[in-house]
């Protein structure tokens, strides 16, 4: 309590000043503490809040405003083409700037929601996700399952990849207000296809696959466990039939309800997996929240070797001009910290030998085995912790069993 009884002697500016350098956790502890700091905030609680947001988010800002705004049920409600576009360029635009909150209009409850969104869904979701590609990697290696902590740029590209994950979902999905607007169906996958590369690096658009493939490890978990309980022959509906009885679905031969669940964001998959306790309730969740997506979104249907292939030989991007010259890419500098993730992932510049590639989702799966190399996060992980946990062996391993002498990129 001393240390608290020294800073409250402070003078306000200075107190003020300190209250803007901390991050959630800090500024939550400080203001329960303290009375003086508690009443220095709520003084000043918009304009505190707005710099906790980037203090707690740094770069990864852009996307969680962009998430909350495409998130909301008014949007959700006039989603169409032009809104998605728009969407997509303020993202381009803000992401060449400093961008801070202080660039948009936000309201004290839109503040506020952004950081429980984080807080609730977002940081479980990472070490939920974090556990669970780390463990695949484990079993890749034959090593152990315990790992450190992640550094700054590792909880970066995580956290960061499951953004672009849900904002994914808001414009293109189901989204979490399980939305079809007639829209939807005039996107092909070489229109996906561009969208995503206008917005991502390609290593930037494999992170976004990595959540992509734990959120569908984890649903086809839960199909998995509650396919009888929802089967139209299970004798429960015997007195709803001839007709397809309410609160069943085929979940054996429909892939499209799979898709459904996985493109409704990250808010139901956080409910499935933290707040469902057994499986009876888990079972009517599901059936509450389980709806078909026909549509595109983000698997073979988009990411697949036909849907890119398609797109290069219609509208080749710069993407694809680098990748065929093998123009240089940038690697991190050894021994410059990179908190920001700025730079390509260390597994990208080593598959590719520091050069340019555009070969991303299923159709790098068919370059590196069966198991491809999403599953186990290897864009998220930086050099030290490949090294340490020996993934640099798997990664040569499989380029040398898949590629035989070849580069992928000349198969392309």
């Amino acid at each position: 309590m001393s240390s608290v009884s020294a800073l409250e002697a402070l003078p306000p500016e200075i107190r003020r000043h300190l209250l803007a350098m901390m991050e959630f956790d800090e500024i939550k502890a400080l203001v329960h503490a303290s009375p003086v700091y508690h009443q220095q905030y709520l003084l000043d609680r918009r304009w505190l809040l707005c710099r906790c947001l980037d203090n707690t988010l740094r770069r990864v800002n852009i996307e969680a405003i962009l998430v909350w705004q495409s998130g909301s049920a008014s949007f959700a409600e006039t989603r169409d083409r032009t809104a998605v576009s728009a969407i997509l360029k303020t993202y381009q635009e803000r992401r060449k700037l400093q961008f801070t909150t202080d660039d948009v209009t936000l309201t004290l409850n839109d503040i506020v929601g952004i950081m429980v969104f984080h807080n609730s869904v977002i940081v479980p979701l990472a070490n939920r996700y974090t556990t669970w590609a780390l463990e695949n990697l484990a079993q890749e290696t034959n090593g152990s399952t315990a790992f450190d902590p992640l550094s700054e740029s590792e909880e970066t590209r995580v956290i960061r990849a499951l953004y672009r994950f849900q904002l994914w979902c808001n414009l293109c999905g189901l989204g979490p207000y399980r939305k079809l607007q007639s829209y939807r169906s005039e996107y092909g996958s070489t229109e996906l296809l561009k969208m995503l590369g206008s917005c991502f690096e390609p290593w930037e658009i494999e992170e976004i696959v990595c959540v992509y493939q734990f959120s569908e490890a984890k649903y086809q978990h839960v199909l998995d466990q509650i396919s009888w309980d929802v089967n139209e022959k299970n004798p429960k509906f015997e007195d709803q039939r001839p007709r397809t009885p309410e609160g069943s679905f085929d979940l054996e031969s429909d892939d499209s309800i799979l898709v459904g669940a996985i493109s409704q964001g990250l808010e139901l998959l956080h409910d499935v997996l933290f707040r469902i306790t057994d499986h009876t309730a888990l079972v009517s969740f599901m059936q509450a929240n389980l709806k078909p997506f026909p549509g595109w979104f983000l698997a073979d249907d988009v990411l697949g070797w036909a849907a890119q292939t398609e797109r290069r030989e219609i509208e080749p991007s710069e993407e694809d001009l680098k990748e065929a010259r093998r123009d240089p890419l940038p690697s991190q500098p050894a021994g410059v910290p990179d908190p920001d993730s700025l730079y390509p992932p260390f597994a990208w510049s080593f598959i590719w030998g520091g050069t340019h590639s555009n070969i991303t989702g299923r159709w790098l799966t068919m370059y590196m085995g069966s198991n491809g190399l999403q599953h186990w996060g290897y864009v998220m992980w930086d050099q030290e912790r490949l090294e340490k946990l020996g993934a640099v062996e798997v990664l040569t391993r499989q380029m040398k069993d898949a590629w035989r002498g070849e580069d992928s990129r000349d198969l392309a």
